[in-house]
C-alpha cells in the first residue's frame, strides 16, 4: 500500500512492553478454545466467561472424540515449542523433582506449564523427539 507511510504518521500513541518492565515478563494461561468450546476466562474481555477449567479436566478423561481432541491439544501445547528441560550437573534430566523448563520466551514457558498443570508434562526433549508423560508411561513423539 502506497499510503502506509501516511497511515503510520497518524498514530498518536504506541504502547509497548518489549522489555517486560510492566508485565515482569510473566505469562499466565488464562483460556483456550478446543473444538469451539472456550475454557477459562472470566468475561473481563467483554465476551462470555468460558467453561471452567475443572470442566476441561473432566473432558480430558472422556473416551469420546471431545476427550481425544482435548488430549491432542494438551500434547501439542507440551511439544510444539522450543522449551528444554533443565539438566542436572551430571547431564541427566531433572527427574525425581518438578521439571524446570528453559524457554526462549515467557509465552512458551506458560504454555508448557499449563499443559503440565493439566497432566501433560514434557519430560524429555531431543533433537528429533519429545516425550510427554500423561496418564501412564511417557509417550515419545517425533519432532519434524
Amino acid at each position: 500500500n502506497t499510503n502506509i507511510n501516511e497511515e503510520l504518521g497518524q498514530i498518536q500513541y504506541l504502547f509497548t512492553d518489549k522489555t517486560g518492565t510492566l508485565t515482569r515478563n510473566e505469562m499466565n494461561f488464562a483460556q483456550c478454545s478446543i473444538s469451539s468450546v472456550r475454557y477459562g476466562g472470566d468475561g473481563a474481555d467483554g465476551g462470555d466467561a468460558g467453561e471452567p477449567f475443572s470442566r476441561l479436566r473432566e473432558v480430558l478423561k472422556q473416551p469420546d472424540m471431545r476427550g481425544v481432541t482435548a488430549r491432542e491439544f494438551m500434547t501439542a501445547l507440551a511439544v510444539c515449542n522450543t522449551v528444554v528441560i533443565e539438566q542436572t550437573e551430571d547431564g541427566q534430566p531433572s527427574k525425581g523433582r518438578r521439571s524446570v523448563y528453559q524457554a526462549a520466551s515467557p509465552d512458551e514457558e506458560a504454555l508448557v506449564m499449563a499443559s503440565a498443570k493439566f497432566g501433560f508434562t514434557l519430560v524429555e526433549r531431543e533433537n528429533t523427539s519429545a516425550s510427554v508423560s500423561s496418564q501412564g508411561p511417557p509417550r515419545t513423539l517425533e519432532v519434524l
